[in-house]
């Protein structure tokens, strides 16, 4: 039996002019929030030895590209980078292009942007508390992080 793939069509926002009213922040960003995460996709092994230790990636142990997207609650993608290579991680990859998003947008991180706070301190952001070693979290901590 064979599968078909329906491609899920996606709506990609490019803004081009400031919000300025809470109204049009809302429009793009409903609910004031956007979550931020890159994403890596496999690629064919380059035949340049150079080439082959730049998109090679240790933790997936493949030849990778990363991509950065940030989307709204609805599933949106308002931001998305070039593809940059596998061997980067999400941080530099958001420091050297991040999205500007209004003030009163809570922007949501993983792990893997830890030192955003220190680097832009103007920016309404969540990231999740990460366990210490040997160590179990309350669930007055879970609480926390699951309440924007």
């Amino acid at each position: 039996m064979i599968r078909k793939c329906i491609p899920i069509p996606q709506k990609i926002y490019r803004i081009k002019k400031r919000l300025k009213t809470p109204e049009e922040v809302e429009k793009y960003f409903p609910g004031f929030m956007a979550f931020t995460d890159c994403t890596v996709q496999q690629i064919p092994r380059p035949s340049d030895n150079k080439r082959k230790k730049i998109f090679y990636s240790d933790k997936k142990k493949r030849h990778t590209v990363k991509t950065q997207l940030m989307v709204n609650n609805q599933g949106i993608i308002i931001h998305k980078t070039d593809h940059k290579k596998g061997r980067r991680h999400d941080y530099d990859i958001y420091k050297e292009n991040h999205p500007i998003t209004p003030k009163q947008v809570l922007n949501v991180y993983d792990l893997g942007y830890l030192g955003i706070e220190k680097d832009f301190p103007e920016q309404l952001l969540s990231i999740p508390n990460r366990k210490q070693r040997n160590r179990i979290v309350t669930r007055r901590k879970r609480k926390q992080h699951y309440s924007f």
